[in-house]
C-alpha cells in the first residue's frame, strides 16, 4: 500500500490553480497570445484577441509568430520585441498586426516569459491602439498641412512666447530681415524691430491681445 494523499492533494492543487489562470486568461478584456519559443508558433488565444483579429482558437493555434504582422515591417516588430524580451523596453506601442480580412490594427504589446507544460514560452498581452494611432496619424497630418500653409504664405509671420520674444517664424519674415537662418531672429524680443517711439504703444497692444 502507497499513500497517495500528498499528490491527490498536490494534483488538486493545480487543477484549481489551472482553472483560475484558464478563467483569467479567458475572461481578459486584453487580447493575451501564448507563443512557443521552441517552434515560434501560437499555443493559446484567448477569446479577446480572437475577436480582435477575426481568427477562431483553432485557426491561431499552431500560427507562425510572424504571420500577424505586416511582412514589410517585420524587421521592425522583431526588433521591437527582441528589445522588450531583452528588458530594455517596459511596452512596445503602435506594433501593427493584420487581422484575418487584411485591416491593419495597432497594439501596444508587453511580454513576459514563462514556463508552460515545462517548454519556454512567451506571453503577450496586446491592447488595441487602433483608434489613438489614428488620431494621432490624424493630428501629424494636421501639422504637416499648417506647417506647409505657415511657410508658403508670402505674408511674414512671427510666433512669439508671452514676453514677445520670437519663437517662430516663416521664410517671409526671413526675407523681410534679409536673414539666412531662423537662428538670427529667433530668442530676441520682436521690440528689436520696433522703431523706439513706438514700442510702448506696440506693446500696450501685445499685452492687450495677451489678456
Amino acid at each position: 500500500l502507497t499513500d497517495v494523499a500528498d499528490r491527490r492533494r498536490m494534483d488538486r492543487t493545480s487543477k484549481e490553480s489551472e482553472d483560475r489562470y484558464q478563467t483569467l486568461f479567458e475572461s481578459a478584456e486584453e487580447g493575451i497570445l501564448i507563443l512557443d519559443n521552441e517552434t515560434n508558433t501560437f499555443s493559446y488565444a484567448n477569446p479577446a484577441i480572437c475577436r480582435m483579429l477575426g481568427y477562431s482558437q483553432e485557426e491561431l493555434r499552431g500560427m507562425d509568430g510572424s504571420a500577424i504582422h505586416p511582412k514589410d515591417q517585420w524587421m521592425h516588430v522583431s526588433s521591437e520585441l527582441e528589445a522588450q524580451a531583452a528588458g530594455k523596453k517596459a511596452m512596445t506601442t503602435n506594433i501593427p498586426c493584420l487581422t484575418k480580412d487584411g485591416t491593419t490594427m495597432y497594439f501596444d504589446i508587453s511580454a513576459t516569459t514563462a514556463l508552460i507544460n515545462r517548454r519556454e514560452c512567451t506571453i503577450g498581452f496586446f491592447r488595441d491602439v487602433t483608434q489613438r494611432k489614428r488620431m494621432e496619424d490624424e493630428l501629424l497630418e494636421s501639422e504637416g498641412k499648417l506647417q506647409a500653409m505657415f511657410e508658403s504664405i508670402a505674408d511674414g509671420i512671427i510666433v512669439t512666447d508671452l514676453g514677445g520674444n520670437i519663437s517662430r517664424l516663416n521664410d517671409a519674415t526671413m526675407a523681410l530681415h534679409h536673414c539666412s537662418h531662423k537662428a538670427e531672429l529667433i530668442g530676441r524680443s520682436i521690440l528689436d524691430f520696433v522703431v523706439e517711439q513706438d514700442r510702448d504703444g506696440v506693446m500696450s497692444n501685445m499685452e492687450g491681445a495677451f489678456e
